[in-house]
């Protein structure tokens, strides 16, 4: 049986499995579906399964399991042919920085992108999701597990974990409101372990390849986003703590502002042996209340503003 959703990419096969019916009630168990060429096993319950058709109030209500080897989102949300290889959070703070991307506002690489909020939705439920690879956009992440849920208010993704950037270990939280309001509420939590700070920095900000090392990230963040999902920064608040050891910081503004004022070309490639930053997040301005840099090269310590547009007073 083929089955064609809208807004997906690829039709929904499904392969085989028993299927249910008990009163307006749908269940099913050990399902094989087809997704693209990924195969996966679902099963689960849609409760009042038939109320969209009825004239009362009631909501259809589902609960179900999905698991894999592998799940290529792409096949369900293909990309334009044309559309810029930039990962939302790139997007996200371009925008709070008011900065562009490869010459355009970030609005509008969001807009080609397909960056919408999802209209509320008529139905309610929950998947528990374990995927052993899941892959979009030429990003892939390993072990992939946690729990969506979604009603006609909200779209919520808790206890999440997964493997990425090299042997990195993330595990996190994210709550956005669907409505109509310009304006909707979201909270986001996000720790990294083990993290290849080169990969996970060129994914998600604009340093690029410019600091290597081992990362750690503890980062909570509340705020709004807008119809097109992004963050608004008069209402962005948030705090975090960041750890990089065994890592080289080399070609930044910083680096050849000290070797030119030391006169000393070797700090335009510092290699470190730990480097701590604490933070907070106002708007779009970083607080640094510590950060402290140590290896063979001596020890340094700042703290000060950092705005998201790439200036600072530190």
């Amino acid at each position: 049986m083929q089955a064609k959703i809208p807004r997906f990419g690829a039709p929904l096969y499904v392969a085989a499995g028993d299927v249910s019916l008990l009163g307006r009630d749908v269940g099913w168990s050990d399902l094989r579906v087809l997704v693209g060429k990924d195969e996966l096993t679902t099963t689960g319950t849609v409760r009042s399964a038939l109320a969209r058709w009825s004239n009362g109030e009631e909501r259809p209500a589902f609960e179900a399991t999905i698991a894999g080897p592998h799940l290529d989102l792409d096949a369900l949300f293909p990309a334009r042919e044309d559309a810029p290889d930039h990962t939302y959070a790139q997007v996200a703070l371009a925008h709070l920085g008011d900065r562009r991307l490869e010459g355009r506002v970030a609005s509008a690489v969001a807009a080609q992108l397909g960056y919408a909020r999802p209209a509320p939705l008529q139905f309610s439920g929950g998947v528990d999701l374990n995927i052993d690879t899941l892959a979009y956009r030429g990003r892939v992440a390993r072990s992939v597990s946690g729990r969506v849920e979604l009603s006609d208010s909200a779209l919520s993704i808790r206890n999440a974990s997964f493997q990425a950037w090299g042997d990195g270990a993330a595990e996190g939280s994210l709550h956005i409101a669907l409505g109509a309001l310009e304006n909707e509420p979201f909270l986001l939590h996000l720790s990294v372990a083990g993290a290849d700070a080169d990969e996970f920095l060129s994914e998600t900000t604009p340093v690029s390849d410019a600091i290597s090392g081992k990362l750690a990230l503890d980062l909570d963040v509340q705020g709004v986003t807008d119809r097109a999902l992004l963050p608004v920064d008069r209402q962005l608040q948030g705090s975090g703590r960041l750890t990089i050891e065994d890592g080289h910081v080399q070609g930044t503004g910083a680096n050849m502002a000290l070797a030119d004022f030391l006169e000393a070309d070797e700090w335009g490639d510092v290699p470190f042996a730990r480097w701590a930053v604490d933070f907070t997040l106002d708007e779009s301005v970083l607080e640094v209340h510590r950060s402290e840099l140590s290896g063979d090269l001596g020890e340094i310590a700042f703290s000060g503003l950092m705005d998201l547009d790439g200036s600072s007073d530190l």
